[in-house]
């Protein structure tokens, strides 16, 4: 990957970054033996052009099998993240949901990595873009079309039905396949 591509060995990034640490125990257990190799993705320009050389580095070989994940939060909304703009009430949490997460979704859905990066930048609907760029990019080069939303849901839907309560603060989520 440093060969192909805009990428850096560095591995003082990775001591603040924790996204890493969700993915990993998912991944030991679904891929127990496989080998991971963590990318921190800015989210930048370069981020499309990274995913474009991971997608070439995939096509090359056809022996190995090669999972490209992207992940990212979508909207944090609330008081808690100082982001408020639609206020601080049910409806302002609906909008983050329906509203300013699907904006970012609807990009990623149709294969537009450089759209996601100005809209996540313009709209503040997601924490980690570049990762989701460079992910789309990758699906991209591998002759994907088209992404399909498995889920899409937020800390508060959570919240209510596990706990029976909410918050003013939400975190969305969804689940891309390319």
């Amino acid at each position: 990957v440093l060969s192909a591509g805009p990428a850096v060995s560095d591995a003082g990034a990775h001591r603040a970054e924790h996204s890493i640490e969700v993915q990993v125990p998912f991944m030991q257990y679904l891929f127990p033996g496989a080998k991971l190799l963590p990318i921190l993705v800015p989210p930048r320009e370069q981020a499309v052009a990274l995913g474009n050389s991971i997608g070439r580095i995939i096509n090359k070989d056809e022996h190995k099998k090669i999972v490209c994940i992207g992940s990212t939060d979508l909207t944090h909304y609330g008081p808690r993240y100082g982001f408020t703009p639609m206020g601080v009430n049910a409806n302002a949490l609906k909008w983050a949901d329906s509203v300013n997460d699907q904006k970012f979704i609807d990009l990623a859905l149709k294969l537009e990595p450089e759209g996601l990066l100005a809209d996540a930048a313009e709209n503040c609907n997601a924490c980690g873009p570049g990762a989701a760029a460079a992910a789309i990019a990758a699906a991209k080069q591998l002759g994907k079309t088209e992404g399909l939303l498995l889920a899409h849901t937020n800390s508060n839907e959570v919240m209510l039905r596990s706990m029976g309560t909410t918050s003013a603060d939400s975190v969305g989520y969804a689940a891309i396949v390319f």
